[in-house]
């Protein structure tokens, strides 16, 4: 089933004024769906294992919980708040924004590493249950993710708690060796 086979019809290239909620609906695909979401995007436990068609502006909160997603390829370029991404296939987190006003949550995926492009969350910062994903207080501090609170398998702290390792490791570069799938 496709986006456009929902109650929302086609919606390509057009603005929706309102939030969207298409939970286990079966989607395989985002085709037809809305090129700007005036509120949230909702797309929880669907089949999808692509954001292809996906918004390109989403003005709430964008919720992708229990798909097969394994990369972000695609991903919005515009997110107003919160980000949902547990229960996916993730592997990185490459393809996010920088930045992310609100939560942002990737517990229960297949993360190895950190690197992306994602600096900043303003509120949680929740990468627990991964369980290939190594070091992880370390990868936010190597990848410089600063947010104001973390959630990993390591613990959860706050960004005061990390805030000098994270000046040094900006100024010495502080870390061991590994790349964590990915070249440094």
């Amino acid at each position: 089933m496709i986006f456009s086979d929902t109650v929302y019809s086609d919606l390509t290239n057009k603005t929706y004024n309102n939030k969207i909620i298409v939970n286990n609906m079966y989607l395989n695909s985002l085709k037809g769906s809305p090129k700007i979401v005036k509120g949230d995007f909702n797309i929880n436990e669907n089949l999808l294992s692509s954001l292809e068609y996906c918004p390109e502006k989403i003005e709430g909160n964008f919720y992708c919980i229990g798909n097969n997603l394994n990369n972000l390829d695609f991903f919005p370029a515009f997110v107003n708040n919160s980000i949902y991404l547990d229960k996916n296939k993730l592997k990185n987190l490459i393809g996010l924004p920088k930045k992310i006003k609100g939560h942002f949550f990737c517990s229960d995926n297949n993360l190895i590493t950190l690197k992306g492009s994602l600096k900043e969350v303003t509120g949680i910062f929740d990468c627990s249950n991964n369980k290939n994903l190594k070091n992880p207080k370390e990868q936010i501090i190597k990848y410089q993710i600063k947010a104001f609170m973390y959630y990993t398998d390591e613990g959860n702290f706050s960004f005061n708690e990390i805030k000098e390792n994270f000046k040094l490791g900006i100024k010495q570069k502080k870390f061991n060796n590994m790349d964590y799938g990915y070249g440094i």
